[in-house]
């Protein structure tokens, strides 16, 4: 009998509890070995035991007689072969193509860090090592420091930086958040995490950040990759993050937070600027990367006056997040899901699921005052949805410097109203573009002059469908020629 033993290990090869050939055990460190075993008894049972914890039993037969072969027959004369042609080449696989639709949790990230990369769908070739890959997202880890990543042919955009990578828990959080400094990326493993961990003593929201990272060492919090992460402040009225000391000079910039799911009852992350002073633009935390997190609104009844997300500095990056809140709560429109203020610029607010939210506008730009300059804002490819027209407003842009420049380009608006347009612009330079208005209960894009001032709208690639209010409309001393169809 032949036995093939494959793997590098321990076998003892066995017939009738007696060793017979080979005549001892055998160390195999080949990943193949073929062992001629010499019975007593081809009728035996035959053992082999792999490492001494389980064993693989044959029953071995002894060999009937073979007869001798009969003669061959001639062969007869065949006809010669009908040529057979070549198969067609099996062409590669289409590889994915780096689009505006890729993006990414981590900008930056230190030798040895998980990378979440959203947009490339079941990546086949990556440079750097595949943790795990969907139709909707891949997780890969950071092998060096100058590897670029290309997944599928396309390049993505990451930098690396130095910094330690962390890990917490709840019961471990408060020390490790504590000891955070510029080029951290702290993972969050799975849990709920209710407490209060920065040590700040400014309120009682679970993170109060007053630094964070810099330009070259920008700081991470981070779900695990595959592991689920709540951050919940039910039991007081702030935020989940308040990354800042209201314009006094203390910033939480430079900080990614990611894949997570926050709970609040009023809102969950509050830029930390000054927004009752319009003479303090800009004085909230700056570079601030909110990326496939899910916000929620737990209390039905209290009322905001903000957003769930409300930016006070530059460039901050609103990526592919949800947007939760109570299917009863009371309709404010003072309430937004995500509140740019203070003059802030290079804003991205883009691929974020905004659906059954009951409040104001669910995206605004604007601020009480003194109207602010606010620079290459650009909200694209966001689904804004409601259960019914009158429980959500669209996007607005309000008190804002007449030169403000506003892209909003293909979004999904449906079932949006509340009596004011889909798109509202009061002052500012914007641009509409390629975006779907649906079933909505009003205008689709409406100038109005109710903050004085001028405003210019720059529409073209548009889809109206059902839009009962009319297509364009001009409120409040303005005039349709404030629209350009280009």
């Amino acid at each position: 009998m032949k036995f093939t033993a494959v793997g590098s290990a321990y076998w003892e090869v066995l017939a009738d509890g007696v060793v017979q050939s080979p005549k001892h055990s055998q160390q195999f460190e080949a990943a193949e070995h073929a062992v001629n075993l010499v019975l007593a008894d081809p009728k035996k049972e035959v053992i082999i035991r792999h490492n001494a914890q389980y064993k693989v039993e044959y029953s071995v037969q002894a060999p009937s007689p073979v007869p001798a072969p009969a003669p061959a027959p001639a062969p007869a004369p065949q006809p010669d072969p009908i040529p057979v042609p070549a198969p067609e080449p099996v062409p590669a696989p289409t590889p994915s193509v780096l689009t505006t639709d890729v993006y990414t949790d981590l900008a930056s990230a230190p030798v040895g860090a998980f990378v979440t990369v959203y947009g490339i769908v079941n990546a086949i070739a990556s440079s750097w090592p595949i943790v795990f890959s969907s139709n909707e997202k891949t997780v890969v880890k950071v092998p060096d420091a100058t590897t670029p990543l290309v997944i599928d042919g396309a390049t993505i955009p990451i930098s690396i930086h130095q910094g330690r990578i962390l890990e917490a828990t709840p019961a471990t959080l408060a020390s490790v958040f504590k000891s955070m400094v510029p080029g951290d990326v702290i993972y969050l493993r799975a849990g709920t995490y209710s407490e209060k961990y920065d040590g700040n003593g400014w309120n009682e929201s679970n993170f109060v950040v007053f630094q964070a990272g810099t330009a070259e060492q920008p700081c991470s919090l981070v779900s695990y990759p595959g592991e689920t992460v709540v951050i919940d402040n039910r039991s007081h009225d702030r935020p989940n993050f308040y990354l800042g000391n209201s314009g006094g000079g203390l910033k939480g910039s430079y900080l990614t937070i990611a894949g997570m799911h926050l709970i609040a009852n009023l809102e969950n992350i509050y830029g930390g600027g000054n927004t009752s002073n319009s003479n303090t633009p800009e004085s909230g935390a700056a570079y601030v990367r909110l990326v496939r997190n899910t916000f929620e609104l737990a209390n039905s009844t209290q009322q905001s006056m903000t957003g769930m997300l409300a930016s006070q500095g530059d460039a901050w990056k609103i990526l592919g997040n949800t947007f939760v809140v109570p299917s009863d709560r009371i309709i404010s429109n003072m309430d937004h899901a995500i509140y740019v203020q203070n003059g802030s610029d290079d804003v991205e607010i883009a691929y974020n699921t905004l659906v059954n939210l009951r409040m104001g506008h669910t995206i605004q730009v604007h601020q009480d005052g003194v109207p602010a300059l606010y620079s290459n804002i650009w909200i694209h490819d966001n689904l804004i949805q409601g259960a019914s027209a009158n429980d959500c407003r669209g996007i607005s842009i309000s008190n804002v410097d007449v030169n403000s420049t506003v892209k909003i380009e293909k979004n999904t608006l449906r079932r949006v109203g509340q009596g004011f347009g889909a798109v509202t612009v009061y002052r500012g330079q914007v641009e509409v573009r390629n975006n779907v208005f649906e079933d909505i209960s009003a205008p689709g894009i409406s100038v109005n002059g109710n903050y004085g001032g001028s405003r210019t709208v720059r529409e073209s690639g548009n889809t109206y469908m059902n839009v009962s209010g009319g297509n364009f409309s001009a409120e409040n001393g303005t005039s349709l020629n404030d629209i350009i169809h280009e």
